[in-house]
């Protein structure tokens, strides 16, 4: 397997996996699948200061 795909493999197309639930006295077989959020949440304006430069370029 090449480096770096195993962890590809998880985000795409997910892995085989099995779970055991409470109370069951069976494995449960099916895909463990990641995803990943980022959020970004603007907690008020900054001053600009002299100290802080102004961005020019976005």
């Amino acid at each position: 397997m090449q480096e770096g795909y195993y962890a590809l493999e998880f985000f795409q197309e997910g892995m085989d996996a099995a779970i055991l639930t409470l109370g069951s006295k069976s494995w449960k077989k099916g895909k463990l699948k990641l995803s990943l959020c980022i959020k970004f949440y603007a907690v008020g304006e900054i001053e600009q200061t002299k100290e802080t430069p102004e961005i020019k370029e976005p």
